[in-house]
């Protein structure tokens, strides 16, 4: 299937603008105060402290990266299991398992409504009772968007179309240069 581009059915590469220029970071569903350490999962992570994680949607971003922060790390998420969106790959109880071995610590049921300099607030999700954890540095590993900075563009790839996985994002790039190039 030959790609449009310009009202010109496979165009030369000189002739094409592709944007893969990712996402970025979503709104956050939280207050953040000035001068709080917080950063989108894309950003660099503290050396050394406290970390909180930030993972509303229960996928592997957010479980992979307590993992590796073991110990330091602090999973909040807003479902009864770490990870809920592993049931999908069968590897939900194998990464809460690999979490609990690490000495990852675990707020669930727990909604983020705050971050403070050194510390974030928290909210129990059924009986509404909030607290206060302290932490060095908050990443927030939640929805991001697509990144439409490039307008020009004829032939848009990846998370600037709608962040997804990285399968997408090499399956519309091959797509994109077997068009230019002519192929079917």
């Amino acid at each position: 299937m030959a790609i449009e581009v310009g009202g010109e059915a496979n165009p030369t590469p000189s002739e094409v603008v592709i944007a893969a220029t990712g996402s970025r970071p979503g709104i956050p569903t939280y207050s953040i105060a000035p001068g709080t350490n917080v950063v989108d999962v894309a950003g660099p992570v503290a050396a050394s402290g406290v970390v909180a994680l930030w993972d509303p949607i229960g996928g592997p971003i957010a479980v992979a990266l307590a993992e590796a922060l073991g110990a330091r790390a602090v999973l909040i998420t807003p479902d009864q299991i770490a990870g809920n969106e592993l049931s999908r790959t069968g590897d939900l109880a194998p990464a809460n398992v690999r979490l609990q071995q690490k000495g990852v610590r675990i707020e669930r049921r727990t909604i983020l409504r705050a971050a403070r300099p050194g510390e974030v607030e928290l909210e129990d999700r059924f009986s509404g009772a909030r607290r206060v954890l302290a932490v060095d540095q908050l990443v927030d590993c939640g929805f991001r968007l697509p990144d439409e900075s490039v307008s020009t563009a004829d032939i848009r790839i990846g998370d600037c179309v709608a962040p997804r996985t990285i399968h997408e994002a090499i399956l519309e790039g091959r797509r994109a240069a077997l068009a230019i190039d002519g192929v079917r």
